[in-house]
């Protein structure tokens, strides 16, 4: 893919590495020329330091031939803007921005931005999704010593990809309690699907645990 990247900091060196590895082509803009100038010497990517962003930079950076555009400035009005400006002007098909305001994730949806990336609410996404795990855990305890709660995660050799829930044939004595996919819990039914990259709770006898590495399984304490 054609990716410009508008903003970051150094933490940004490591996306436009892994970019670079995958064999996307990424254009750097950012106000630094000191970062640009390292960007450009360490991985071979254009860069092009600019403190103020218009129509120009755009052009320079070949925006109409952009497949992605990501904006990571610290400014959410300049974040969205600038992709804002990308689509409607230069029909960039997809745009990634950070938004440093969690309040301001439900305007950038609306106005198209296809991916909103807020540190804050993904801290806390994880902090309540942990609560909640350790929460169905001592409850049951409490309840009953016999079952054990365990996470399961679903790998790439894993039996269980693509399978719906009563196609797994799971000991009587194991049950699914929830499914946690793309910071999404999911309370599966017998039609839910299992997908590569899924995290599964599950609520089982030790023996029952015992027959999951069978299915090329793996289960991890909580």
């Amino acid at each position: 893919m054609n990716i410009i990247i508008f903003g970051g900091n150094n933490s940004t060196e490591f996306i436009i590495k892994n970019l670079m590895n995958n064999g996307d082509k990424v254009v750097l803009v950012n106000p630094d020329y000191d970062f640009c100038y390292k960007i450009t010497d360490r991985y071979e990517v254009v860069s092009f330091c600019e403190d103020e962003i218009n129509e120009l930079v755009f052009k320079k950076a070949k925006a109409d031939k952009a497949d992605l555009v990501i904006s990571l400035y610290d400014n959410d009005a300049d974040n969205l803007i600038i992709c804002e400006y990308a689509k409607k002007v230069f029909h960039v098909k997809t745009t990634y921005s950070i938004v440093n305001n969690p309040d301001n994730i439900e305007i950038f949806n609306k106005l198209g931005v296809d991916q909103c990336i807020s540190v804050s609410t993904i801290i806390n996404q994880m902090i309540n999704q942990t609560n909640i795990e350790l929460g169905i855990e001592k409850y049951f305890k409490k309840l009953n010593n016999n079952y054990l709660v365990r996470e399961l995660q679903v790998s790439k050799k894993s039996e269980f990809i693509n399978k719906k829930l009563w196609e797994l044939n799971l000991p009587d004595s194991c049950n699914m309690i929830s499914i946690f996919r793309n910071n999404e819990i999911i309370i599966p039914q017998g039609n839910t699907q299992i997908l590569q990259g899924d995290r599964i709770l599950l609520l089982a006898t030790p023996e029952a645990l015992d027959y999951l590495p069978k299915m090329k399984i793996s289960v991890a304490n909580l």
